[in-house]
């Protein structure tokens, strides 16, 4: 089984993930699961209450850093039986960085010979942040009523 879950970036650890729940058809003390994360790597990042299957945080997570953990998770019954599961957990991403300007300051000499709407500069900026969260805008200030951005060409 596969289990699916989503986390946004930048929660403070001890957020709670997902619980996950195992069946056994046993009776008894043979019927008591205990839950535990199989790969050692992801022990860093998640926890498992061994008894209630509940997943929490270990870390506060930045998806620009990574997008998406895989975790194995094992089930034992008191039996010694056991069976395995994995859980998928996407990291969302939430607006936390600024646009990033290639060059610090921009000159540029404007020509009377310019003609109207012909493009006299070309500015570029990056967000590591994704999708609308990475959309960005160039307003001009105090030049706008004498210059006007007639079209964006944003690119990832």
């Amino acid at each position: 089984m596969v289990y699916k879950a989503t986390i946004l970036e930048n929660l403070t650890n001890g957020h709670e993930i997902i619980t996950v729940k195992a069946n056994d058809n046993d009776f008894g003390q043979f019927a008591r699961i205990y839950y535990e994360i199989a790969s050692e790597e992801m022990k860093q990042y998640f926890d498992i209450d061994r008894n209630t299957g509940l997943i929490t945080s270990k870390i506060t997570f930045d998806r620009e850093h990574r997008d998406e953990y895989m975790i194995q998770l094992k089930a034992t019954d008191g039996g010694s039986k056991f069976g395995f599961a994995s859980i998928r957990v996407s990291i969302e991403d939430v607006n936390d960085n600024s646009p990033q300007f290639f060059v610090k300051e921009y000159k540029h000499v404007i020509s009377t010979s310019n003609k109207v709407d012909e493009i006299i500069m070309t500015v570029n900026a990056v967000d590591k942040d994704i999708n609308a969260n990475g959309d960005m805008n160039f307003p001009l200030l105090f030049w706008e009523k004498f210059l006007r951005l007639t079209k964006i060409n944003m690119m990832s």
